[in-house]
This record gives C-alpha cells, structure tokens and sequence, in this order.
C-alpha cells in the first residue's frame, strides 16, 4: 500500500463519525458538497506554488473546482472569519482555577463568599457583566457545578466540570475542538521534523469495567492537568498583556473514547499495545 492509499483510508476512518454527525444533524449529501466546494476554494489561498500568485486557473487545478464557480464561492463564504465566542461559564472557571485571588495557598480553588470583594459574585463581575452573578450561581447549583458548604460560600464540584448543556455551546466546542485537533494532526503530517504534542495510549480486549475504571481514573488526571496549565496560563496572560506580539492562542485539551461510542466498531479496536507515540489520528 503506497502513502496515497493509506492516507486516503485514514480520510475514510476521520469522515465516518463526522458523516454520522451530519446525518444526525440533518445535513444531507447535496449539502455537503456545496460546503466543500467553497472550503477547497478557500483553503486554497493558504498555498503557494513557488511564489507565484495563487490565481483563478491554479485555484482550479488545486481543487478541481471549475473557474466559473470561482467567484461565486467566494462571496458566498460564511465560515472565513468565523470566530469562537468562549462562554461565559468557561471563562469564569478559567480565572476560578487560574487567578490566584480565588485560589487557597495550596493552589486550591477556593470557597467563595456569594458577595463582597474576592466573592463569587466578584469572580463573575471580572468576566462578565452582562450576566447577573445569582443566574450563573442558580444554574451552576442546579448542574451540581458547584456546591454551598455549612457557611453559605461557594464551592466549586471539580469532579461535575462538564459545564454546557446548551446546544449552541455543544456544537460550537465540538467545530473548534475538532478543527485545532485536525490541525494539529496535519501540521505533524506535514512537517514530522516538526512536530508538536499529539500523543495517545491504547490497549484492547478489555471488559466494560476495566474500560470504565480506566476513565475514571484518566478523567481525575485530566482534569488535574488542565487545572495546573490553566494556572500558568493565566499568570502568563497577564504578564503578556499590552505586549508586543500578543497574538497566539494555544489550546490543551484531552478526551477519552472507548469502542463502545461507536456502533461501527462493537467488538472493539484491534490494537493489542500501549502506544505513546504521537498519532496521526489521536
């Protein structure tokens, strides 16, 4: 099987449980193809053939897209300068488990008096105005987010930081997530003297419980991990503001998938070793 092939196959592998999203979603064949049209127009401007002008006829023979089409595409573009609005709720956790005001001295997050300076109600005030701190608090204790100890003060539920349940928030997460991913993983493709941190660990023939303790288990040190680079990131952030070249994000994030979320694999991934190596597909 030459390189080709084998990328074609891993295309396929990629496409399945995103064509099962779009299927859920109600996005049908004629749909999809219209949007890859103009996204191949659009990606297309991101090469350049030994200097030289990226112009209608190299578009075309880049993408296979006919040049009459060309303009068309190109006004019709409504994912060009999309940008992702972080929630309000995940910004609050982030200064919650990264500014050290609202940490305790072992780098803990702290209990939060509901008003008055270093409260939760001035954790909020921090992010956001536009939303009334009680709202967020009424809805964070219905989700179990958080919790109030024997002095009324707010306390965050570490072990229950799955924060949205609002479908907008979902599907934006799961377009942004997965794009920085992908990206990350073609960037290794493509420069593998380059690469960055995409790394994963497998095993197979495991029982449900097995795979279960495993979760368990890799959900409390993501969650440890995530809390510790927030802290320096957020101290990071502070430093660089106002600075020359403040203009990167960067994004660390984690997942845990086992066999069982995919009808299409019901007896289970045939990989018999623990890998931690960095994947194309991880």
């Amino acid at each position: 099987m030459n390189n080709n092939q084998a990328f074609i196959i891993a295309i396929e592998r990629i496409l399945r449980p995103l064509v099962r999203s779009l299927i859920a979603q109600g996005i049908i064949l004629p749909m999809l193809h219209r949007m890859l049209k103009r996204i191949y127009v659009n990606a297309a401007q991101d090469y350049q053939l030994q200097n030289k002008s990226m112009t209608d006829s190299r578009i075309s023979l880049l993408t296979g897209v006919h040049r009459k089409d060309l303009k068309f595409l190109r006004e019709s573009s409504v994912t060009k300068d999309h940008k992702s609005n972080t929630p309000v709720g995940a910004r609050v956790l982030a200064e919650w488990t990264g500014n050290r005001a609202y940490l305790d001295k072992d780098g803990s997050t702290a209990a939060l008096a509901k008003l008055g300076p270093g409260s939760f109600t001035d954790l909020v005030e921090t992010v956001n105005t536009d939303i009334r701190p009680r709202t967020l608090l009424d809805d964070w204790l219905s989700k179990e987010v958080v919790y109030l100890d024997e002095s009324d003060r707010v306390c965050l539920n570490r072990d229950s930081l799955m924060l949205s349940h609002k479908k907008s928030e979902l599907i934006d997460f799961f377009g942004t997530n997965l794009s920085d991913h992908i990206a990350t993983a073609t960037h290794n493709l493509e420069h593998p003297n380059q690469r960055v941190l995409e790394r994963a660990t497998y095993y197979s023939d495991l029982r449900p419980e097995s795979v279960e303790t495993i979760r368990v288990y890799a959900q409390s040190k993501a969650m440890e991990t995530l809390v510790e680079i927030n802290k320096i990131a957020h101290a990071l952030a502070q430093e660089d503001q106002g600075k020359y070249g403040a203009n990167q994000r960067f994004k660390f994030g984690t997942y845990f998938y086992h066999s069982g979320l995919d009808p299409n694999e019901a007896d289970g991934s045939k990989a018999t070793k623990t890998d931690t190596e960095e994947q194309p597909n991880a």
